[in-house]
């Protein structure tokens, strides 16, 4: 919310969820002149949640941001892209066969995205499926919907698809973390809409993204402390946009006190008071990682093992 006051005075509304932790943050938030909108998050599931929130919206023309951005420069050029269309999404451009894999090894990797279409796929048609499909693997097509844009009227169709298909994914009991993403995805190309630069929405890794981060607008920490082949995802020192989120929040703490919410980020934040905890702890999180891969390398070779051995058994 700091860095968004810092380019962006126009109306906020915050939504939270009514627990405590909640009600304190709706306090701090006051010197940010924003409204809260308050929810019962027990009623929903994650996987229809944004689509619900959507339609909370008091504005007729809505950007929807994830908590985990870091705005850098003025957005607004989206208000008018969601108003032309109804339905904004960002491009991003993740390896469909997740980090470093490929279409003949891709099982073990982070976040293969083709997995996490077919766990959507109860939600789509055969010929849905198809044309997601293709635009996934040969369209290089695909989207985050951490920045998105919904206008009231000409967005309509789209988001009571978009809505009504998350409450079928909750009915069918179905949990994964980004099925509200991938349906987007797959939804796309059946209605009206813009699909803009990942510059709008652009991740702080560079695993995934195509553009440098000076030219970013909006810099999006997902998976933020993820432990991955490379090494940790997110906020990390000697990284150019893990400095930029660094100088921002040490900016932040000469003007707020953040002690009452430290104990939500100590893993990270709190390695960023020395460089030294951080890599220890970065060595410690990758020593884990390759731990498990060569268990499970080990694990395959026994069981490949005792395959030749009982069929050598049987032609003895």
């Amino acid at each position: 919310m700091y860095s968004l006051r810092q380019i962006y005075d126009g109306p906020v509304t915050l939504m939270l969820d009514d627990t405590a932790d909640q009600r304190t943050l709706a306090e701090e938030m006051r010197r940010y002149k924003v409204d809260v909108l308050w929810f019962e998050l027990a009623n929903f599931n994650h996987s229809s949640l944004r689509g619900h929130l959507f339609g909370m919206s008091p504005y007729k023309t809505t950007l929807m941001f994830d908590s985990d951005l870091l705005f850098v420069r003025s957005f607004d050029e989206l208000w008018e892209l969601t108003e032309q269309r109804g339905i904004l999404f960002t491009r991003a451009f993740y390896n469909p066969y997740g980090l470093n894999g490929t279409a003949k090894n891709y099982k073990w990797r982070w976040g293969p995205r083709i997995d996490h279409l077919d766990e959507t796929a109860p939600l789509l048609s055969d010929e849905e499926y198809t044309a997601s499909r293709k635009m996934l693997l040969e369209d290089g097509i695909d989207v985050n919907v951490g920045v998105m844009g919904y206008c009231r009227g000409r967005g309509d169709a789209f988001m009571r698809d978009y809505t009504g298909r998350l409450e079928n994914a909750v009915d069918k009991g179905m949990t994964g973390f980004v099925v509200d993403e991938m349906l987007a995805m797959a939804l796309c190309h059946k209605y009206p809409h813009n699909l803009v630069s990942e510059k709008w929405n652009c991740p702080a890794d560079k695993y995934f993204r195509k553009i440098n981060v000076e030219e970013a607008n909006i810099l999006h920490f997902f998976a933020d402390g993820a432990t991955v082949e490379c090494g940790i995802l997110g906020r990390k020192p000697g990284t150019q946009a893990g400095e930029m989120w660094f100088s921002t929040f040490t900016d932040l703490v000469g003007k707020v006190d953040l002690a009452h919410w430290y104990k939500y980020d100590i893993a990270l934040i709190g390695n960023w008071y020395g460089y030294e905890g951080y890599f220890k702890n970065e060595f410690l999180r990758f020593a884990r990682y390759r731990l498990r891969s060569l268990v499970l390398k080990y694990l395959k070779k026994c069981k490949r093992l005792l395959g030749f051995a009982v069929t050598s058994f049987a032609r003895t």
